[in-house]
């Protein structure tokens, strides 16, 4: 079959349902590619259920939380394939009046509480609160002088969102369906015609060939850039590549780490999970097991996200074997927290997400690269002046490579020029893989930031096409009103239609 689309999107994460939703709502054709068998990306397959707390998680995650809000469990599959194959639908124990599909969660017991009866925990606790908004979820920042950990400071001020992956992944398909974006799973590029304007035509695994105006590689991977001649690199830059104080003093492949995240839910009777013979009790990969970050879900199961499962070069390494030995570990590092923790007996494993949680990607050259100084110049550097999302997130590497500090003393900005492709005419980037150094994407990769990106990106497409216009010769300006007018948050203070959408939530 032969078709046309103003803007062909691939990868149906974070960025590719923000690009895909928001050139839609601009009146362009899309379609959008997602290799697996549902969209989601880290968020949905990849098991990272939540929303951690940050600055500018406006726009399409609104229409997002609206969907889960308002949807129905019942419709939600909640079937998961846990270790006996036969794991169904948990009972939710708390509070009956909380949703069963989203919820708030907030700062509970903390490994570096500075009460002892609070820190006698392995690791983090997030337990769904009441009486928040989702605009209650939208700062991290104000913590970055503070010695330690600021846990005070966290529990005050930084709420997330959380729902279940089967949720999310269904209000990701009503979002798409209800802007008439066409979703092709389990389908991938194999083939590009390119011309000196850009990607021409696109071969799909299907057999098909689809014309395309504008592409939005959402892949996480750059995979259409690099078909398409793209410079990509992968690992930390050195010191002297761009500067950074925090820039290991030579360019090296080190990673951002993985996670294999799993489910627990509440048993019947205190037990403790057997491990299969072929897992050690013991930690044989690190001196001692690593922490948890545990987060409530609304249908009464809790996430389970190991920090870290696996280095991310070493996953690199591995390949496909990396899925396999991640499990192993998270196995592992569950029996102890049992075995220590008898609280934790009275849950057991509900289910492992079907991919990998994923935090690091090779990055495309784009027309500008992030870097640490643009993250704590703030929005007052010079970069900033073209932002069209902002973000506060700490810049954050799990496992080796510990960014000394990391937080941030206010929010930041991101160029637009950072998602469009220095090598490519018409190839925008909407991933932790745009233009930003290692250091920076630890901090831009959150889905919500990413989500935003992905919106920029095919609100830009949309505007473009009618304009006929190169992506880069779009002004900025023009672009940035309108995002505000579409309720993305460019200011520190949430003010205007961004203001509007995240207060008319409600309260959790």
């Amino acid at each position: 079959m032969d078709c046309k689309t103003d803007v062909l999107v691939v990868g149906a994460g974070a960025g590719g349902i923000g690009a895909g939703v928001a050139a839609a709502n601009h009146g362009a054709r899309v379609v959008l590619l997602e290799r697996s068998s549902d969209p989601g990306g880290t968020t949905g397959p990849g098991g990272v259920c939540h929303w951690e707390s940050g600055i500018g998680g406006t726009g399409v995650p609104i229409d997002i939380y609206r969907i889960l809000h308002r949807m129905d469990p019942e419709r939600v599959h909640l079937q998961a394939s846990g270790p006996t194959g036969e794991v169904g639908p948990v009972a939710r124990q708390l509070d009956p009046g909380i949703s069963k599909t989203v919820g708030i969660y907030g700062l509970g017991r903390h490994c570096c509480a500075p009460d002892p009866t609070l820190s006698d925990f392995p690791g983090g606790e997030h337990p769904i609160v009441r009486g928040r908004t989702y605009a209650d979820t939208l700062r991290r920042y104000g913590a970055a002088d503070a010695k330690g950990y600021p846990y005070e400071f966290y529990k005050e001020h930084c709420f997330g969102v959380c729902f279940t992956p089967e949720a999310y992944e269904q209000a990701c398909r009503d979002l798409l369906q209800e802007h008439g974006v066409a979703l092709w799973t389990e389908t991938t590029v194999t083939e590009l015609e390119q011309d000196a304007d850009g990607i021409r035509r696109v071969r799909t695994s299907r057999g098909d060939t689809t014309t395309v105006r504008y592409v939005v590689d959402a892949t996480g991977t750059g995979a259409i850039a690099k078909m398409a001649g793209c410079r990509l690199s992968l690992g930390r830059e050195g010191r002297d590549v761009f500067g950074e104080t925090n820039a290991p003093a030579q360019s090296d492949n080190l990673l951002n780490a993985v996670t294999q995240m799993f489910r627990v839910a509440p048993r019947d009777e205190p037990a403790v999970d057997p491990l299969p013979s072929d897992i050690p009790a013991e930690c044989w990969w690190a001196d001692r097991f690593p922490g948890f970050s545990v987060v409530e879900l609304p249908d009464g199961t809790w996430s389970w996200n190991q920090l870290p499962s696996m280095a991310g070069a070493e996953a690199e390494e591995l390949g496909d074997r990396a899925a396999e030995e991640c499990r192993r570990r998270a196995l592992a590092g569950w029996h102890d927290v049992q075995e220590r923790y008898p609280e934790f007996r009275r849950f057991t494993i509900h289910s492992f997400s079907p991919a990998l949680g994923v935090r690091d990607a090779p990055r495309v050259a784009c027309r500008y690269t992030l870097t640490q100084q643009d993250l704590e110049a703030g929005l007052d550097g010079g970069a900033a002046r073209d932002r069209i999302a902002i973000a506060d997130h700490t810049m954050d590497v799990h496992g080796e490579g510990h960014i000394a500090r990391s937080r941030l003393a206010g929010p930041y900005g991101i160029p637009f020029n950072c998602l469009v492709a220095a090598d490519c005419e018409n190839l925008l980037i909407a991933s932790r893989g745009a233009g930003f150094s290692a250091i920076a994407a630890s901090s831009v990769r959150l889905t919500r930031t990413v989500m935003q990106l992905g919106q920029v990106a095919g609100t830009a497409a949309a505007m473009a096409m009618q304009r006929g216009l190169r992506v880069a010769d779009l002004p900025v300006p023009e672009l940035q009103t309108k995002l505000r007018a579409d309720g993305v948050q460019l200011e520190t203070e949430l003010a205007g239609e961004a203001a509007r959408r995240a207060r008319e939530q409600g309260q959790s």
